[in-house]
């Protein structure tokens, strides 16, 4: 008798659910990274914890206008641009953190991405058979996307609306099965929707149990109290100002329905393939938007190829049914986004029972493609545990050394640069009164001085290899906009900025030689401006 390694998650899929979670070990010592400064930030003040914080924790971008001045907001970003989220519950946990030193901020979320794994696995173990579970367990622990979300501090808000709406989804099974409280699914559907917006999957996935799993009489009735919640919180959230606007990153599918469908095109095959075929998704911002296309038109093809196996398993299998459309509804809130795996995990859910369900009765070419799969995105996941401070670290460095009011001719990531106050501040560090980055990332730059007071920045795009981390720093800049720079001019309290296409005048309210003028050149080095009427070339700044 053959014995596979699958036998050994057979047995206990839940015990290896909680063993895969220790694949975030790499991730503990990676302290605070970015987004994790500005929650701490956020939630504390001079007295202690600022509850009133709860609420606006994760308010990245409201006050545009005090924002841009301090520099936490790129000179460029839109008037009207908003990204404000309400996830009070999540947020809650970060006040924990604030006690301890971060590595035990890691070990809370490795500990949610525990439970989380766990609850996934008692979801299967109760859904599908003994193999198809062990298939879909692994799967779901191993994702490369899910050991991103639990190492990153920041991003806790995902697995905890996963966990709660896996628990939703299972307590409704048993009420709508057992009788059971019928009153828990709705609370924890609540609870998923105060951690984050990927709450809003979980009443996807209770829709699709009524629609596919859920044979007794008054199933859609039975989702009444569940719909209240979530319109209720919807309601809600608009009208307190939550929500995102007038970003690249985010697109409200309500206030602006075509850029959304437009935005499915791309988003919804990258995360499709993601699941079914390769982890591609997590590098997406890595390519040059062409390549992304051309990614996104090799993920339909693949998806088509695994259509004769659905057919007859959908049409036969009620499990199957829900997992489909489950999953395709769970992703139209994700693909509002930029498509990244982090943000699948509720996703995850429907998606690997469907391809458990596959896999049982697949032939064994396709299972051995998946069992390489599986080595392929544990070893990312130790990856994406291991890399998140060994990026942000360099970049940490670097700015150890500016002064307090820094400018920043040619940054190789303005986004690096908004983090430099709330980084100081939580450090408890010589404070930075404000920040001002001049050219957005990766652009080479003649710098032409007109006079005493006045730089000229004529913009010049670099050529960049189709496969470059300069495309994520251009996504990463472009989030406080949506539409490109037009002509005009901002306003700020030490300097009057002039655009005219790819022309950029800095007027500053002192003469030059009194600014701290900095220059990337892999690191900060003081940059001595031209005499007047004379220019320098910079190279791009590369990350």
């Amino acid at each position: 008798m053959r014995f596979s390694p699958l036998d050994l998650v057979t047995r206990s899929p839940a015990r290896f659910a909680l063993l895969a979670s220790l694949l975030v070990a790499p991730a503990l010592g990676a302290g605070l990274v970015l987004d994790d400064y500005f929650l701490a930030t956020q939630l504390r003040d001079a007295s202690g914890v600022r509850w009133a914080g709860l609420l606006d924790a994760f308010t990245f971008a409201y006050d545009v206008r005090g924002s841009r001045e301090l520099g936490e907001l790129p000179w460029w970003s839109d008037d009207t641009l908003r990204l404000r989220f309400l996830r009070p519950l999540a947020a809650l946990t970060h006040v924990v953190d604030l006690w301890f030193p971060p590595w035990v901020a890691h070990v809370q979320s490795a500990l949610w991405l525990a439970l989380t794994n766990l609850a996934a696995a008692r979801w299967y173990e109760r859904l599908l058979g003994e193999r198809a579970a062990a298939w879909a367990v692994c799967l779901f622990a191993l994702a490369p996307g899910h050991l991103f979300a639990a190492a990153w501090i920041a991003n806790r808000s995902a697995l905890l609306a996963t966990l709660f709406g896996i628990w939703a989804l299972s307590s409704h099974d048993r009420a709508r099965r057992e009788g059971a409280h019928a009153w828990l699914a709705p609370i924890l559907l609540f609870a998923s929707l105060l951690c984050g917006e990927l709450g809003i999957s979980t009443f996807a996935l209770l829709f699709a149990h009524a629609c596919c799993l859920d044979e007794r009489a008054g199933r859609f009735r039975a989702l009444v109290p569940a719909l209240v919640i979530t319109l209720a919180w919807l309601v809600v959230h608009h009208a307190l100002g939550y929500g995102a606007h007038a970003s690249s990153m985010y697109l409200d599918p309500i206030a602006e329905p075509y850029a959304y469908v437009r935005g499915l095109a791309t988003h919804l095959p990258l995360l499709a393939f993601s699941q079914w075929g390769f982890p591609i998704v997590g590098f997406a911002h890595l390519l040059a938007p062409a390549a992304m296309l051309w990614f996104a038109l090799l993920a339909v093809a693949v998806m088509l190829c695994w259509l004769p196996s659905w057919r007859a398993l959908w049409r036969e299998d009620a499990r199957a049914r829900f997992a489909l459309v489950a999953m395709a509804l769970t992703y139209l809130p994700i693909a509002a986004t930029a498509p990244h795996d982090r943000l699948t995990l509720l996703a995850d859910v429907p998606a690997f029972a469907l391809l458990g369900l596959i896999l049982e009765r697949a032939r064994p070419p396709l299972r051995r493609w998946i069992g390489t799969r599986l080595a392929i995105t544990t070893l990312l996941a130790l990856a994406s545990a291991a890399s998140l401070q060994t990026q942000a670290a360099p970049s940490e460095r670097a700015f150890a050394s500016v002064g307090s009011r820094p400018v920043f001719v040619n940054p190789p990531s303005m986004f690096y640069t908004l983090f430099q106050r709330r980084i100081r501040q939580t450090r408890g560090e010589p404070p930075i009164d404000r920040v001002r980055a001049l050219a957005p990332s990766v652009r080479a730059l003649d710098v032409e001085r007109l006079d005493a007071r006045t730089l000229r920045l004529h913009l010049r795009e670099p050529a960049l290899p189709w496969f470059s981390p300069a495309w994520l720093m251009r996504t990463l800049d472009a989030f406080a906009r949506r539409d490109p720079l037009r002509a005009g001019q901002v306003t700020l309290s030490d300097v009057a900025i002039n655009v005219d296409d790819q022309v950029l005048d800095f007027r500053f309210t002192q003469p030059l030689e009194q600014l701290e003028l900095l220059q990337w050149t892999g690191a900060w080095t003081p940059f001595v401006p031209p005499a007047v009427g004379e220019r320098v070339h910079l190279p791009a700044g590369m990350p």
